[in-house]
């Protein structure tokens, strides 16, 4: 066969056959333009390129087909924040796979699922479709698939505060996507690897990581990971107390996120925004884009966002002396919490809560806050409640005792907050 002949041949594959109608649909093709259209950050136009791929797949009554553009279309459904959609998308799909026995498409749309069901709070069902995946992708000597199961692992291990496990599996995946290949993988692992070492306090190789991401992602023009990257790098010059260096990296991040209607974007910016500027003592822009974070999480129904968002905008109405504001909504944050079985945000609104009560003066919030002091487990709930009880009764003691924590997790991991806090007990300011 020829070389042109042999092209021909190729193009003529990217095509679809209706068996009745002899009409040719080109969703291959439509699916490599998707492709591009996402990496460039032109969600919209993708989403519309995939719902005629989806439309074109019912038309010629390809059930396979069928699952496959749904699972497509619910990707990028997922990426703009609308997760009901995209639930039910990736939820037919699944079924439809299911019903063919078609063990690798169910071990693909298992993963997805499990995404949505992370953004939505439920932990327990999301650990459940990656566990699966994970499953199916070891049968199946899958590696693209194993690759994304422990990319996925490591994810919501980190959200639980898991770090070791966390770490581990994003090692796993690096060497995977590594032998693959895959840039835009292996850029979003090194992300998710120097979140983990942001976390642990390693700023030095968190910054690594992320000026590795941002290589990768400026190489691939993927807008998206760039965005991300910048935003990451202003978590670490804000942990500094280089503020002005983090609001200019999170503004960027919003704008690029905006751009590309990435709403779980905008409000991770945004909060971030709100975090940086209370820094400083810019409290009318922090409640800006507070507002604008928690407007993003109720949208989205992202409560695993929402709930931070929440209980940061109520720390900055008790800064703020807002203190019926701030109840309702640590109230809210908790309640939200709850229901998502958190138990790190769950301690960590019930101490703003109890904080609350203490500076209004109920009478049992300082018993609240030595309870919490003998549930803590961390050396930052310590240091923080602690603190508060300094703060609430003056007790030279609990000044001491949050005096010697600060400094200890200050020599670890050099962040502005604990400088802030030495200097201010030092001083008894």
């Amino acid at each position: 066969m020829t070389e042109a002949a042999h092209g021909a041949y190729k193009r003529r594959l990217l095509w679809r056959e209706h068996p009745q109608t002899n009409r040719y649909y080109p969703n291959d093709l439509r699916r490599e333009k998707a492709q591009v259209l996402e990496l460039v950050g032109q969600w919209d136009e993708e989403e519309a390129v995939l719902n005629e791929n989806l439309r074109c797949a019912v038309e010629l009554g390809d059930q396979a087909l069928i699952a496959k553009s749904e699972y497509e279309l619910g990707g990028v459904l997922y990426l703009k924040g609308a997760n009901a959609q995209a639930l039910s998308l990736y939820q037919q799909a699944y079924d439809r796979y299911r019903e063919r026995s078609d063990a690798a498409g169910i071990g693909l749309v298992a993963g997805s699922l499990g995404c949505v069901y992370r953004e939505l709070g439920d932990f327990t069902r999301a650990m459940e479709c990656f566990q699966e995946q994970l499953r199916i992708a070891r049968q199946e000597s899958d590696s693209a698939g194993m690759s994304r199961s422990y990319g996925y692992l490591g994810i919501i291990h980190c959200l639980q505060g898991q770090f070791g496990e966390a770490m581990g599996y994003f090692r796993q995946k690096l060497e995977l996507v590594e032998g693959l290949a895959d840039q835009e993988a292996i850029g979003a692992t090194v992300g998710n690897m120097g979140n983990v070492y942001k976390m642990l306090g390693d700023e030095q190789k968190a910054l690594k990581c992320y000026d590795r991401q941002l290589e990768i992602a400026r190489r691939l023009g993927d807008r998206r990971s760039i965005g991300v990257s910048v935003g990451n790098s202003g978590v670490i010059h804000n942990d500094r107390g280089d503020c002005q260096k983090a609001i200019v990296s999170f503004r960027t991040f919003l704008e690029m996120a905006s751009g590309l209607g990435d709403r779980r974007g905008v409000g991770i910016a945004a909060a971030n925004l709100g975090i940086a500027y209370k820094r400083v003592g810019d409290f009318a822009n922090s409640e800006k884009y507070y507002d604008l974070a928690i407007a993003t999480g109720r949208e989205l129904n992202a409560k695993q966002y929402l709930c931070r968002y929440l209980s940061d905008k109520a720390d900055l109405f008790f800064r703020l002396g807002r203190m019926d504001e701030a109840e309702n909504l640590i109230r809210e944050a908790l309640g939200m919490a709850e229901q998502m079985g958190d138990q790190s945000d769950i301690f960590s609104c019930r101490a703003i809560s109890a904080r609350l009560g203490a500076a209004s003066g109920k009478e049992d919030s300082i018993q609240v806050l030595e309870q919490l002091l003998q549930e803590a487990e961390d050396e930052w709930q310590k240091a923080e409640l602690h603190y508060d009880l300094y703060r609430a009764t003056a007790s030279t003691a609990h000044r001491g005792e949050a005096l010697r924590l600060y400094r200890a997790m200050l020599e670890e991991k050099p962040r502005a907050e604990y400088r802030e806090r030495v200097s201010e007990l030092e001083t008894g300011e």
